[in-house]
């Protein structure tokens, strides 16, 4: 929880635009830096100069040092920091924009940076090297033992008292920096042996809680593959060779610590490996003909989000389900009633619904009888009012941005999603470090009076959610 203004270096060594490259690496020799930050007039900051810029630009191409100027060599600076920024902030940003310094601003004006020495002395030395080993491996069983301490990073932010949204955020950004190496590895591997490259373009998709970014630990693998409708060879044809790729994929993924989908939605099976035509029309029908498994298939894939491969072909696809949702109220009545059939786990008294018999008496299914019932009312929302993002908390900030859900509504909902989340998140890392599965189950008796409270509260707002959801999606000339 330390703050930025605690870590970070001040005063910084500055340049301005038009310095030459000799009166740059003077400054850097003489203040014994890495790298200079570039400043405009009014001292923001708009470009980096670093010792590695200065050798790959400059030396390596034989420039002019007295004729190259800062403004041909620089890094853009496409973002910065508050100096009440907390220090995990710090790690998200430097982790998603793949920048090792990162300018501090206040006023708009340079206030100082933090760097990757910053950070190592605050002991996230091995957070940092496994983004950097991630990189560097070339084959699936090197980057198993790159990814093997993760669960470390995750216990780490979790006893720093990291929120839940910033911890997903972090480790959704490992895991898909893994699975994007995994798959550039599977292509090199398929043309080696005489697959070729792709026939088409694709987008190699995540679902369920990797799809909302919100997955934690390495469970369960929910993707897909969408590839453009081919030209010149039949789809069957095209199929083949992606789904040779998904089985390389998924087996990576395993190999590295995720588990196999137990229903095998993954990009390995036929059934989640399909054209942009063919995912339309298989949509289509799911709205259209709203029966259980198809309803569950909605659920699983409406979370999607690109993540290696054409972006365009996702976007196309969502927004062709937008344009369906729309024209089929009786689907979104249908997968509303499919929600409000649940009640969250909590009396009219105040008393915790929980197991009665087996082998989880006394305890809650945080992720079944909770997080799913805010995912899934949320998700409602979305679609009806064409929002792109997937992430739970991104989707609540829209609806509250677009005055569809009220403000406070919106912040009660996403700190009870955020206190669901929290839970969940520790008792799943605690049983997997005593080497039991992470089961999703708590038992509210072992929680402090304020914990229990606090979980009182959230299932509360589950109610909330849900009353708001039936007077938005109910169609009352339905029989029910």
């Amino acid at each position: 929880r330390r703050r930025i203004k605690e870590i970070m270096s001040t005063p910084v060594v500055t340049c301005r635009p038009y310095d030459t490259v000799a009166e740059i690496a003077e400054k850097m020799a003489r203040a014994n830096v890495s790298s200079l930050v570039m400043v405009n007039e009014d001292q923001k900051p708009i470009g980096l100069v670093t010792e590695r810029i200065l050798v790959s630009r400059v030396l390596a191409k034989k420039r002019p040092t007295g004729e190259t100027r800062a403004i041909d060599i620089a890094d853009p600076v496409f973002t910065a920091l508050n100096p009440d920024a907390f220090f995990y902030q710090a790690l998200l940003t430097m982790v998603r924009h793949r920048v090792k310094h990162l300018p501090v601003v206040a006023d708009d004006k340079l206030a100082g940076i933090v760097t990757i020495s910053d950070l190592i002395k605050t002991r996230s030395v091995g957070t940092i090297s496994i983004l950097q080993d991630i990189e560097d491996r070339h084959t699936i069983p090197e980057l198993a033992s790159a990814v093997a301490p993760l669960n470390n990073v995750l216990k780490a932010l979790l006893a720093e008292k990291t929120p839940v949204r910033e911890i997903t955020a972090i480790m959704n950004e490992y895991y898909d920096r893994l699975t994007r190496k995994i798959i550039a590895i599977a292509e090199k591997e398929l043309e080696k042996e005489g697959f070729g490259p792709s026939p088409v373009e694709y987008c190699f998709i995540n679902m369920g809680s990797g799809g909302r970014r919100e997955q934690s630990l390495r469970t369960d693998l929910d993707n897909a593959i969408i590839f453009a409708d081919p030209e010149g060879i039949t789809h069957e044809q095209a199929r083949a060779y992606f789904l040779a790729l998904g089985r390389r994929v998924i087996d990576g993924l395993v190999l590295c610590g995720f588990k196999r989908c137990n229903g095998d939605v993954m990009a390995s099976n036929p059934a989640w490996c399909r054209s942009l035509n063919e995912w339309l029309e298989t949509v289509r029908d799911w709205f259209q003909n709203p029966s259980s498994i198809n309803i569950r298939h909605l659920t699983i894939f409406l979370d999607f989000r690109p993540l290696a491969g054409q972006a365009d072909l996702a976007h196309k696809l969502r927004h062709g389900i937008f344009d369906m949702f729309v024209e089929s109220p009786l689907a979104s009545h249908l997968l509303a009633a499919d929600e409000l059939q649940y009640r969250q786990p909590l009396t009219i008294t105040g008393r915790f619904i929980t197991k009665k018999d087996g082998p989880h008496r006394g305890e809650i299914n945080l992720k079944i009888s909770a997080c799913v019932r805010v995912v899934d009312c949320v998700r409602l929302f979305a679609l009806r009012h064409r929002i792109e993002e997937t992430s739970t908390w991104d989707r609540l900030d829209r609806l509250a941005a677009l005055h569809i859900l009220k403000k406070d509504d919106v912040e009660f909902f996403s700190a009870a999603y955020e206190t669901l989340m929290f839970f969940r998140l520790r008792e799943n890392l605690r049983k997997v470090i005593m080497g039991k599965e992470a089961d999703n189950y708590i038992n509210p008796d072992h929680l402090t009076k304020m914990e229990r409270s606090l979980l009182k509260d959230a299932f509360i707002a589950i109610g909330k959610l849900q009353k708001i959801t039936h007077n938005h999606f109910s169609i009352f000339w339905l029989p029910r």
